[in-house]
């Protein structure tokens, strides 16, 4: 059984090496204090998207369960990323990634696959940016 999932979210994210530079200091700082001019200069290099990802599934539906995947589960997982600065979210950083489209990808199948307790499982992410810029993580 094949299962296709479609999100759309409206996200954010830093543009800039320096404006994820200051983030990553300011939160290495742990409470300390950061200049506002750099906490706006960040800012100026922050953009949004809708963001389309699709979710793709494939298994065998376990003989004890009426479904092949907890949706619920699924759609918590993903939509934990609307409306958010992805750059602050802790999915980047703290592992200090920037939130670009391929780490995005590569980011939600790994926490897909440790979430939905099933690897093969879970096929591909991919994260669509724009209509023509998207990757994919298989």
């Amino acid at each position: 059984m094949k299962y296709v999932r479609t999100f759309t979210l409206q996200s954010a994210h830093l543009n800039s090496a320096h404006a994820y530079q200051i983030l990553w200091d300011a939160a290495d700082n742990k409470g300390g204090r950061v200049a506002a001019a750099d906490v706006l200069d960040a800012m100026l290099a922050c953009h949004g998207h809708n963001f389309k990802i699709v979710v793709e599934l494939a298994g065998v539906k376990p003989i004890n369960v009426p479904w092949l995947v907890d949706d619920v589960r699924l759609t918590s997982i993903v939509m934990s990323w609307d409306n958010v600065n992805l750059s602050v979210h802790p999915d980047f950083l703290n592992f200090r990634l920037r939130a670009t489209t391929e780490n995005m990808a590569a980011v939600l199948i790994d926490k897909l696959r440790d979430a939905l307790g099933n690897a093969a499982l879970v096929k591909s992410v991919t994260v669509h940016e724009t209509a023509d810029i998207y990757a994919v993580a298989e």
